[in-house]
């Protein structure tokens, strides 16, 4: 896990900060803890503390946005040499996360997929690539609230991999939550590229 990690350190330093070692501390709290928040990470560990991960992921100098382009990218180039590039689908999908309390960030109530009801929840929609048997999770958007919709956070991910990283998607799939979208995306991008809708 750390040398895949090496590749990614310049992502996680400032010019007065280094934070791989608490990005190595989290991932592996994420991989092996029976619970992943920094609390329960940081006692199974014990080589960091709460405070490293939550400062961490808070208010650490780091930006996740170019992370996961990195991420992005490096996917793509590994769909071209395995020969997949005239294969690729963008799957665009929403998730939410049951929260108590309302200090994390975009928390209200709102419909909760993973419970499938109305409750205090996070929800995030979220990009993955693929190219035949090959997938990755590449971009995520959280939902802040009425600043923008569902639809709003998938047309998002769609323009950043398409027109700002130029990954050459031959169609995208979402599933039938986002159904009520399909015409502003089919609008957007119905001579580009294909849209497929999932009923599930």
């Amino acid at each position: 896990m750390l040398q895949f990690l090496l590749s990614f350190t310049f992502y996680f330093k400032s010019k007065t900060k280094d934070g791989t070692s608490n990005a190595a501390s989290y991932l592996k709290g994420l991989m092996v803890s029976r619970q992943r928040n920094c609390q329960v990470m940081a006692e199974e560990l014990q080589n960091t503390s709460q405070q490293c991960l939550h400062h961490f992921i808070t208010i650490g100098k780091w930006c996740y946005s170019k992370l996961m382009d990195r991420i992005t990218l490096d996917f793509w180039h590994l769909l071209q040499q395995s020969g997949l590039e005239d294969d690729t689908c963008l799957i665009i999908d929403e998730s939410g996360n049951p929260k108590k309390g309302r200090l994390s960030a975009g928390v209200k109530r709102q419909y909760c997929g993973q419970i499938s009801k109305t409750e205090n929840c996070q929800v995030g929609v979220f990009g993955a690539l693929c190219g035949g048997s090959l997938v990755s999770l590449v971009q995520a958007r959280l939902s802040l609230g009425s600043e923008s919709t569902k639809i709003d956070l998938a047309k998002e991910i769609i323009d950043h991999v398409v027109l700002c990283l130029k990954i050459k998607v031959k169609w995208v799939c979402f599933k039938c939550l986002l159904t009520n979208g399909f015409k502003q995306l089919y609008t957007s991008f119905a001579c580009k590229i294909w849209l497929i809708l999932i009923e599930i």
